[in-house]
């Protein structure tokens, strides 16, 4: 995007209590031509976020792993496509001899 419509944005996401900072797309380009501006002074919000990857909970807050031995050895994985159920588990089909003659649809042409 333009330079003037990244500002926008930024002053935007700033109002929404964001941290923005706009940058040009190719840094190197912007700092040949002298355009590379300071970066903005962080603002002391009086909590700070940990890096990627840190752990959120305490050692002590932590719930104890506890080891399980659970038997999977009768447990099997059939091949792809495999029918789910048993022969003796299926519901036969039953086919249904109805008799509707005395049914029929209603005509819903507009008038």
């Amino acid at each position: 995007m333009d330079e003037a419509t990244a500002r926008k944005w930024c002053e935007v996401l700033g109002k929404a209590g964001a941290l923005a900072e706009c940058i040009a797309d190719d840094v190197e380009a912007s700092v040949q031509e002298g355009r590379q501006e300071a970066p903005p002074a962080k603002a002391d919000y009086g909590f700070d976020l940990a890096p990627v990857g840190a752990d959120v909970l305490k050692p002590s807050e932590r719930a104890p792993v506890i080891d399980r031995e659970i038997a999977t050895s009768h447990l099997s994985v059939d091949v792809i496509g495999a029918d789910v159920l048993k022969d003796s588990e299926r519901t036969p089909y039953q086919e249904l001899h109805l008799d509707l003659s005395h049914l029929r649809l209603a005509d819903t042409t507009p008038e």
